[in-house]
């Protein structure tokens, strides 16, 4: 009996990575919420400007075993596209790049010794920049915006080791202010980037 619940410990508890700093590298695909009425009149032309990538690195620290603090850097790898103008007649290029700088705090629950689920927030500040040019560079327009990105993310990990980890997750970020407007033949014109829905992967080393 009591080896039995020697083992039963040993499965069910969670390894100590309490006062553990750890670093991840995380990369994900998704797509972006849009809205504006220059979105509107050429989202039929242009359905990649809505696709987003990521590639990012976390910092941070584990505080318990179930609580880890962090701070990221992302990059959305920029997306260009060059389709033909809602006009019907000129040729339109569109580039979208952005990238965030934040911090994050994840809620650890284990189910195994290695297997957990998680849950977790971030706040951090968004750089985000879109250029049109047209009829091969003729004419060009460009907009940057900066401002506060709010996140929250779910997920699943797993203890290959007590130093390397690899999660699965989803994530929800929404962009504060992020409108670009832009003026065509004296109209006002709008596209707006107001959140993300991303699926990420990402790989973790504790020290």
């Amino acid at each position: 009996m009591k080896k039995t619940l020697l083992l039963t410990a040993a499965v069910f508890c969670a390894p100590s990575f309490a006062n553990q700093n750890y670093m991840a590298l995380e990369l994900g695909a998704g797509e972006y919420n849009m809205s504006g009425n220059l979105y509107d009149a050429t989202k039929k032309h242009s359905k990649e400007i809505k696709e987003t990538g990521l590639i990012g690195l976390k910092a941070g620290r584990y505080l318990n075993e179930n609580i880890r603090v962090y701070g990221y850097l992302q990059a959305n790898p920029g997306t260009e596209i060059d389709h033909l103008g809602y006009d019907g007649r000129s040729r339109v290029k569109e580039k979208h790049d952005a990238a965030e700088l934040g911090a994050g705090a994840d809620y650890l629950h284990h189910i195994t010794k290695q297997f957990y689920l998680l849950s977790g927030a971030n706040l951090g500040i968004y750089r985000d920049e879109m250029e049109y040019s047209f009829d091969g560079g003729a004419e060009k327009a460009k907009d940057k915006n900066t401002g506060a990105v709010l996140g929250a993310n779910l997920g699943m990990g797993y203890h290959f080791t007590e130093k390397f980890s690899m999660e699965l997750g989803y994530r929800y970020s929404h962009y504060i202010n992020n409108e670009h407007d832009f003026y065509i033949n004296g109209q006002k014109a709008t596209i707006n980037f107001d959140g993300s829905h991303v699926g990420y992967v990402n790989a973790s080393y504790s020290f």
